[in-house]
């Protein structure tokens, strides 16, 4: 696999910028209007009614999904992250699970100024900064001298567990960037700084303090050693379990005491041999292809790395003891970790992915197990390619946080939403209509909240057929925040607007303008 020695290595230089590059590009290529990146957590409809009233009114969030993912709750903690309102504490799926790793939300918190709608681009964007940061430091282990190089250095940054965190905003890949840092320095034999980092780490999720067993065991024999190690482990420690004592006294109804959802651990290599019975029942209930192939790669591909790093046994080696360590803690991950068309797995064994290019070793007999085991690189270039903002947020015609419990249709007397980086509107000739069907026959309330501002001073009445609603003043300037509460019966509900002050043209635009509703957002009551 190693190209002849006159091959120059700007070359393969210009192979590792163009994949670092393309990753940028592809990222940036993601930011969309009105949202920006703010859409990446993957908010879900069915947590919606959860979050804090601060979150709802000035982040700027949309929902994704029905469910949504792990991001949605790290993307809240951002906004408060020493958890000092107490309904961010009820806003998690799982309160001690999630709110015992926040430094990633701290991070993100000092970046956007403890702006709620800066704070959440702020995490939304960071694991691309630190995936950048992760490529500069596999520099000093995988140099662009040759195709094993390259091919390895490729691998792990488009590794499906690193592409997944880059694209939903989750921990995973910041987490690694850290553990790399630690494992560089302790190799640069600054084992006391090593510590600091990988206890900044651990707060930042908590299994990155198994990376802590880079620093090896010591000889019993020699006290020195043994108190060296232990101080070192209590360094690594202290942070999470300090904070973990901090999180014990804040009140929440959702408190629980589990370790995440109690799948996600079970019997050595139960886990695994579930999601391969669930994978044939998958096919058999007619799974599109891809998605076969896809997780048939997943299940076997990461196993393969995982018994080829343990295979090794590279015990001398820092990043083989840490990888060994991942590797040894997957046996008992369970069937959570491993479900979907890629599991979690993916980016929990992260580490092993990158000890198991680091080491393996550079023979035609190992070219083979190198190949198979990066095919999950193949899944990760995959997403790279195929993933992007969904569809429905470039076209939908009421965005911008509003719960999947609804579908809104804007009728009669609106012109085309029209939108800047930070804000989106409708004008309204003057009298206008709203639908609003509800798709949950239990909804019988929604909320509407909008801001407003018009061509000059008028009132504006909003009805429905059973009788007015509100009354709201409108000018020139932008109004606050204006909510209204409207009752739903099943099917489609109209919503009329209807200003007392006749349309105006501005200069240079022929349309006839009334007022505008700005950001308006749906909620349930």
């Amino acid at each position: 696999m190693n190209m002849p020695k006159h091959v120059p290595a700007f070359f393969y230089a210009s192979l590792y910028l163009g994949a670092i590059i393309f990753m940028v590009c592809t990222f940036l290529g993601y930011q969309i209007p009105i949202y920006s990146y703010r859409w990446m957590p993957d908010f879900g409809a069915q947590f919606e009614g959860r979050m804090s009233q601060e979150f709802l009114r000035k982040s700027g969030y949309v929902v994704d999904s029905r469910y949504g993912y792990d991001g949605q709750f790290y993307a809240q903690l951002a906004i408060d992250p020493l958890i000092l309102n107490p309904e961010t504490a009820v806003a998690f799926d799982n309160f001690e699970y999630r709110a015992r790793r926040p430094f990633f939300a701290m991070t993100a918190y000092l970046a956007g100024a403890g702006r709620p709608r800066a704070v959440l681009q702020a995490y939304s964007v960071q694991n691309l900064f630190y995936w950048l940061i992760l490529a500069g430091v596999l520099l000093y282990w995988l140099p662009p001298t040759s195709w094993q190089n390259t091919f390895r250095y490729v691998a792990i940054l488009y590794s499906i567990g690193l592409v997944a965190s880059v694209q939903k905003a989750l921990l995973d890949g910041p987490a690694l960037t850290l553990i790399a840092i630690g494992v560089l320095l302790a190799e640069l034999r600054k084992p006391w700084l090593s510590a600091v980092v990988l206890g900044v780490a651990g707060l930042g999720k908590e299994t990155s303090i198994f990376a802590a067993s880079l620093f090896g065991l010591p000889k019993m024999s020699e006290p020195k050693q043994v108190f060296l190690l232990v101080l070192k482990l209590g360094i690594v420690v202290l942070p999470l379990a300090l904070w973990m004592f901090y999180v014990s006294f804040i009140d929440s109804a959702s408190r629980s005491y589990s370790l995440g959802s109690r799948n996600n651990f079970d019997w050595p290599l139960l886990g695994w041999w579930k999601a391969i019975q669930a994978l044939q029942t998958r096919i058999g209930a007619g799974q599109p292809l891809v998605e076969s192939l896809i997780t048939t790669v997943f299940l076997i591909a990461l196993p393969v790395q995982i018994i080829a790093l343990l295979w090794m046994r590279q015990i001398s080696n820092l990043w083989w003891r840490v990888g060994a360590t991942f590797a040894a803690f997957s046996f008992i991950i369970g069937y959570a970790t491993w479900e979907g068309v890629y599991g979690s797995a993916a980016r929990i064994c992260m580490p092993v992915t990158v000890a198991f290019n680091l080491l393996a070793p550079r023979t035609r007999r190992w070219l083979v197990i190198l190949i198979l085991g990066n095919t999950l690189s193949l899944l990760g270039l995959h997403a790279v390619i195929v993933s992007g903002p969904p569809p429905e947020l470039l076209a939908q015609p009421f965005p911008h946080g509003i719960s999947t419990g609804y579908r809104v249709d804007w009728k009669s007397g609106w012109h085309q939403m029209e939108w800047d980086q930070r804000n989106y509107w409708h004008w309204s000739s003057g009298v206008s209509t709203l639908d609003i069907s509800p798709t949950n026959s239990n909804l019988s309330h929604a909320v509407l909240r909008f801001k407003t501002r018009s061509i000059k001073p008028m009132e504006v009445q909003i009805s429905t057929q059973d009788g007015p609603l509100m009354k709201f003043q409108s000018n020139a300037s932008l109004s606050n925040e204006i909510e209204v509460v409207v009752p739903l019966a099943r099917g489609a509900n109209s919503v009329y607007f209807h200003s007392n002050t006749l349309s105006s043209e501005l200069s240079g635009d022929e349309r006839p303008l009334s007022f505008m509703l700005m950001n308006p957002t749906l909620r349930t009551k």
